[in-house]
């Protein structure tokens, strides 16, 4: 791995400041926004920086003069003993504020009739806050689509991105970008013995079920199995052989495209599935052997022996630290099916019947391992 020291710069309050003693940088494909802290140590009071660069300052960080976060400053912290004194900034991307305040859309029942598109409403959402909003996949339609009460922006972006098999992540330069898993950067290989400072993870099927069944709602946002008509969605997990059934009642009305239930049956299979198997590997340096910065949505080859490794996985998350040991990375990395609508395999089956008033809702039967009426 290249280990060069970064060049951290902050600028901030009109200011460009460099020098920094101490950071990390936190960028994630599971939240909507990355973050950072900076340090400065031993610092000259004179300098006046915590005069120059404020909390709810915008600011832009740059790792080599590259941009990483653009946002605002959230905070800042000072203290000193005898001998040192210490002065820090932290900060996010401008998406940041989609996971702090509600979600509002100026029509008298807050929603969207069916004919919007997914893009439509979430450009809807993060127009008030300033935020450039991009796609580098097709977002496709939505259906009927209300805010609930209480929602943040993140939630109820999340909630509709999540039953379009899309990703919403921060692009870095204070935008929101709709994406999926693995679109990103295609980073040189990890190998053990040559690269890897430490290695930690596993798999863990706890949260993974063989039937996955999504129930809609009817129109007052609940089921009733008499007498309510529900179209419903089945996804199975071939890699779980004993019977493990979960419903789940989907998040949106029953009158939503039945295309709608197939994706959000498969979305919750598939994202199990993937999740499953993670790992954190620490890197010394913040670059790859050919000198690329490690960001998350990349995807990089990992072969480890010890731990039984030898894929390409997808990286979820990326922390980047300087402090008096260095510069290191420290990726989270997980199967690419972890953020992609992809079927599992030849027995990833779906059907989707629509049962009539007075007919029963598909249950698990639990002496065949599969459903029935």
């Amino acid at each position: 791995m290249a280990s060069t020291a970064p060049k951290i710069t902050l600028r901030a309050g009109g200011r460009l400041v460099s020098g920094w003693t101490r950071a990390e940088i936190t960028r994630s494909i599971e939240g909507i926004a990355g973050g950072f802290t900076v340090e400065l140590t031993d610092y000259d009071p004179s300098l006046g920086i915590r005069r120059l660069i404020h909390p709810g300052d915008a600011c832009d960080l740059m790792v080599d003069g590259e941009t990483v976060i653009s946002g605002w400053v959230d905070k800042n912290n000072i203290s000193y003993d005898g001998t040192t004194h210490k002065i820090s900034f932290a900060g996010r991307d401008a998406t940041g504020d989609l996971v702090d305040c509600a979600a509002f859309h100026d029509t008298d029942w807050g929603g969207w009739p069916g004919f919007v598109t997914g893009e439509q409403i979430i450009g809807d959402l993060v127009k008030p806050f300033g935020i450039r909003l991009s796609s580098d996949v097709d977002v496709g339609k939505a259906f009927d689509f209300q805010i609930q009460a209480g929602e943040t922006v993140f939630e109820t972006i999340e909630r509709l991105t999540r039953s379009l098999g899309v990703l919403p992540v921060s692009d870095g330069k204070g935008g929101l970008l709709l994406t999926q898993g693995g679109t990103g950067p295609k980073f040189q290989s990890i190998l053990r013995g040559r690269d890897i400072v430490k290695m930690s993870g596993g798999v863990d099927h706890s949260n993974r079920f063989q039937e996955y069944i999504v129930h809609g709602q009817d129109g007052e946002g609940y089921i009733d199995p008499g007498n309510t008509a529900v179209p419903q969605g089945l996804a199975t997990d071939s890699g779980i052989t004993r019977y493990r059934p979960l419903v789940i009642i989907a998040e949106y009305p029953g009158d939503a495209s039945t295309d709608t239930f197939t994706r959000r049956a498969q979305w919750e299979a598939t994202v199990r599935a993937g999740r499953a198997s993670r790992f954190t590997i620490t890197l010394q340096g913040w670059r790859d052997s050919a000198g690329l910065l490690w960001a998350p949505n990349g995807l990089v080859s990992v072969t480890d022996s010890f731990i039984e490794v030898a894929d390409t996985l997808l990286i979820a998350s990326v922390k980047l630290a300087l402090d008096d040991g260095g510069s290191r990375a420290e990726l989270t990395v997980t199967r690419p099916d972890a953020f992609k609508l992809t079927p599992l395999g030849p027995t990833f089956d779906f059907e989707l019947p629509v049962y009539r008033k007075g007919e029963p809702l598909l249950l698990p039967n639990a002496s065949t391992g599969g459903s029935a009426p």
